[in-house]
């Protein structure tokens, strides 16, 4: 529903509740044509890291695999017990990294934080439950959503915009890279449109 409100132009809400206009059908047609084009597969059955990496390993050898999304790392389990959450976690994400170098892809595995980031930017002691994701992760991307114009997350130059946003439906976003093996780290400000789950960069004019 996600894909098909961002392809389509679509509300989301609309979507799920299935207040459509006659108007808005060939939209969704067109769009369901379009995602049914593209590559994308779904596991859902798969909740073990070994199952997950079976399957990858399927994948690959098909030649239908280049980057691999696990939403979320937390929720994976695996055949080995742990006495400790931290532990089970932390032999996730070794087995994800090892994942993404036997096979050469690209794996982003989305993760939670703990309830202390609420209402602030996480900090990487903040990733639940293990620091073994800080030691694997080639970078780490946080989002975080400031409630105010006030946040210190929020672009100077961005403050007196930051209601205009809210009335036009647009959620202002911070992303912090907070680490990068090849690059750059440092927080950039994007809007978020939730009705059609569409992330848009902000256009400035600076002096």
């Amino acid at each position: 529903q996600r894909l098909l409100a961002r392809i389509s132009g679509l509300d989301g809400m609309a979507l799920r509740t299935g207040r459509l206009s006659d108007g808005d059908w060939p939209r969704l047609d067109d769009a369901m044509t379009e995602l049914g084009a593209l590559p994308l597969k779904f596991l859902f059955g798969v909740s073990a890291v070994e199952d997950l990496r079976a399957q990858a390993r399927r994948l690959k050898a098909a030649g239908a695999l280049d980057v691999l999304v696990v939403d979320y790392l937390q929720l994976l389990q695996t055949a080995q017990r742990f006495q400790e959450e931290y532990l089970r976690v932390g032999h996730v994400s070794k087995a994800l990294k090892a994942i993404a170098l036997d096979l050469h892809i690209v794996v982003i595995a989305l993760a939670q934080v703990g309830r202390s980031a609420q209402g602030k930017m996480p900090t990487m002691a903040e990733l639940r439950s293990s620091g073994e994701i800080e030691q694997d992760a080639d970078g780490i991307l946080f989002l975080h959503r400031p409630d105010g114009p006030g946040d210190r997350s929020v672009d100077p130059d961005d403050k007196q915009f930051f209601e205009a946003y809210a009335q036009n439906g647009y959620q202002y976003m911070a992303i912090d890279v907070a680490k990068q093996r090849q690059g750059q780290t440092g927080t950039i400000n994007l809007l978020f449109d939730p009705a059609h789950m569409i992330y848009s960069s902000i256009e400035r004019k600076r002096r």
